[in-house]
C-alpha cells in the first residue's frame, strides 16, 4: 500500500459530532483540521505549540500553497468558530466542551519557507492528542470528499463500522453535524424532505462512491411524520474494497 495510506488520525469520538455555534465550518477546514490534528498528535502532547511546513499541511487539499489569503480565512476561521464538542451516541462520550477550534494559528516564513503554528484550547489538548475513545479516520480518503456532511457523516460512520449502525438521533440534531451549518432561524423552518435531498442523499452517495464503506439511511417515524435517523454502515466487500484501494493508490502516485 502506499506510504499516504498509513496516515491514519485517531479523532476523539467527542470531535466526531461538532456543533457550529458561531459560523459555518467549511468542508476544506474541517480537512485542514484533521491534517493539523494528525500532525500534532505525531509532535506529541508534551507540546504547548505545534508547528509544521505549509507544504505538508496542504498536500492533499484543495488550494494552492501561494494563496496565502485563502489560508489565513480558514486559520482564522478555526481560531474565531465556536463550537460544541459532542460524541454521536449519547452518554458515550466522557465529557462536554465548548471552544474554538484552534486555540492560536500563526503563519511565518524561514528560510524561504511558510510554517505554521498552532495550538489548542487547554480543556481539549489531552482529548485530541490521546483520545482513549476515537475513530481511525484515513486522511487520503477523507482528502477525496468534497462536502462537509460527507467528510462528517463518513467520519461518525467510521467509528461505528463493526457495530453496523450509528445511533438514532433526531433528524434535527443531524443538521448541523453534519451541514456545519450553525441553529438559524431558517433552519429551524426546515423541512426534513428538504434536508434529505440536499444533504443526506448527497453525502450518502459521495461516500458510497469514494469510500471503503456503504452508507444506507434508516428512518424511523413518529406517527406520519420522519423523527429519528440513523445509518446502516456495511464494509465494502472484499472485490469492491479491491478496486478501491487501486483506485486511491492510482489517484496518489
Amino acid at each position: 500500500m502506499p506510504a499516504e495510506e498509513s496516515a491514519l488520525l485517531r479523532k476523539a469520538v467527542n470531535t466526531l459530532a461538532i456543533v457550529p455555534k458561531s459560523a459555518k465550518i467549511t468542508t476544506l477546514g474541517r480537512k485542514t483540521y484533521n491534517v493539523l490534528l494528525h500532525q500534532a498528535q505525531d509532535q506529541g502532547l508534551e507540546n504547548d505549540v505545534f508547528r509544521a511546513p505549509l507544504d505538508a499541511v496542504i498536500t492533499g487539499l484543495d488550494y494552492d500553497s501561494n494563496d496565502q489569503a485563502l489560508i489565513k480565512k480558514h486559520l482564522r476561521a478555526m481560531v474565531s468558530t465556536t463550537v460544541e464538542w459532542q460524541s454521536p451516541t449519547t452518554g458515550e462520550g466522557s465529557s462536554w466542551n465548548v471552544s474554538g477550534l484552534l486555540a492560536h494559528a500563526r503563519l511565518s516564513k524561514e528560510g524561504g519557507q511558510v510554517w505554521v503554528e498552532w495550538s489548542y484550547a487547554v480543556n481539549l489538548k489531552q482529548e485530541l492528542l490521546e483520545p482513549t475513545v476515537f475513530a481511525r479516520l484515513r486522511l487520503e480518503v477523507i482528502s477525496q470528499l468534497r462536502s462537509h456532511a460527507g467528510v462528517a457523516l463518513y467520519e461518525i460512520c467510521t467509528r461505528y463500522k463493526e457495530v453496523g449502525r450509528t445511533a438514532r438521533q433526531a433528524w434535527r440534531w443531524w443538521y448541523p453535524v453534519l451541514s456545519g451549518n450553525p441553529a438559524s432561524e431558517k433552519s429551524a423552518k426546515l423541512e426534513y424532505r428538504i434536508f434529505k435531498r440536499d444533504t443526506l442523499k448527497r453525502a450518502i452517495a459521495e461516500i458510497n462512491a469514494i469510500t471503503d464503506i456503504d452508507v444506507e439511511l434508516v428512518e424511523h417515524k413518529q406517527g406520519r411524520s420522519i423523527d429519528e435517523i440513523q445509518f446502516r454502515i456495511t464494509p465494502k466487500r472484499q472485490a469492491a474494497l479491491a478496486s478501491w484501494e487501486k483506485a486511491v493508490q492510482t489517484a496518489f502516485r
